[in-house]
């Protein structure tokens, strides 16, 4: 069965051990580790694709970001620190809260180095970097 993902973006452990990244629409791989499929499909992150199914999503513009309910611009390092801390956001939710800006992005990005000692989420980093670059 073929899946296609509904959100904006996420990392995806494979049967191998490694990472991918994928965005809004990508259809899954088909090495994707199950609990880690199962855990998308109990979020209901994924949609079947097959007979029927809805066509994909339109990419998201970066130039043009998802509204969130939390905005980093303007946030100091400890509001962000702790934001992370208390709210445990996913990657994608770390991404849109930069709204596009890339002093935001960055200091996210430091923000996550912080609280992870320094072992920031691959997929957070893809992210806020292509934030940052899209500058």
């Amino acid at each position: 069965m073929e899946y296609r993902y509904r959100k904006l973006s996420t990392v995806v452990r494979l049967l191998d051990g490694t990472t991918a990244f994928i965005n809004r629409g990508d259809t899954l791989p088909d090495d994707i580790d199950p609990a880690n499929l199962e855990h998308l499909l109990e979020l209901g992150s994924l949609d079947v694709i097959g007979e029927g199914s809805p066509p994909p999503p339109p990419p998201a513009d970066p130039a043009d970001p998802p509204a969130v309910g939390f905005d980093a611009r303007g946030k100091d390092a400890d509001e962000l620190a702790d934001w992370l801390r208390s709210e445990q956001p996913t990657v994608d939710e770390v991404v849109a809260a930069a709204q596009g800006d890339p002093v935001a992005a960055a200091a996210l990005l430091n923000a996550e180095r912080t609280i992870t000692e320094g072992e920031p989420r691959k997929g957070v980093v893809k992210g806020l970097d292509e934030v940052v670059e899209a500058s």
